[in-house]
């Protein structure tokens, strides 16, 4: 069952609406929205997620930026693989992206699309663009089947760059 209560900081000023999710059989949720209506919505969705048995606990994913995840990827996988020391410069340079601040649960394809347009404005090769987004998707894969963070919907996240490979047609991966 789902409550909503007003939300008020130090000085006793009003500042959000508190929305908590209590169900048996699941860990209790809890969001702070601006608006009352907000929080409501969110309520029913979360509800309507465990009525369906199709809710995911997405607190890690949501608290968790794709930078920090970067960071477990290097020290956890990258030692485990052959070509380590590549690897090493493709995590890096993500990381040095704008894409690196957002938060796991908030990467979209757009973004990673954005970050491919970079790469190419940069002069990076279709090649090159293949293997950092061969890497990201395997991040994603490591993220939510090793480490447990639930995402939205299974990411595929590289299917086709525009970059060609000097033939003229374009690239798409695996």
């Amino acid at each position: 069952m789902a409550s909503i209560t007003p939300s008020y900081d130090r000085e006793g000023e009003h500042i959000g609406w508190k929305a908590s999710v209590r169900k048996r059989g699941f860990p209790p949720q809890y969001q702070t929205f601006r608006t009352r209506k907000e929080a409501e919505a969110w309520a029913v969705v979360i509800e309507s997620e465990m009525t369906r048995g199709v809710w995911r606990n997405r607190s890690e994913s949501e608290g968790t930026t794709l930078a920090e995840c970067m960071d477990r990827y290097l020290a956890e996988v990258v030692p485990t693989k052959k070509g380590g020391r590549r690897e090493v410069d493709y995590v890096n340079q993500w990381k040095a992206r704008p894409i690196a601040h957002l938060y796991m649960s908030s990467v979209r394809g757009k973004d990673v699309a954005v970050a491919m347009r970079d790469m190419e404005a940069e002069g990076k090769g279709a090649n090159t663009i293949r293997l950092h987004l061969a890497l990201l998707s395997h991040m994603f894969k490591v993220a939510r089947t090793e480490w447990g963070i639930s995402l939205q919907q299974s990411r595929r996240v590289y299917t086709q760059t525009t970059a060609t490979a000097g033939t003229g047609s374009p690239i798409s991966g695996r």
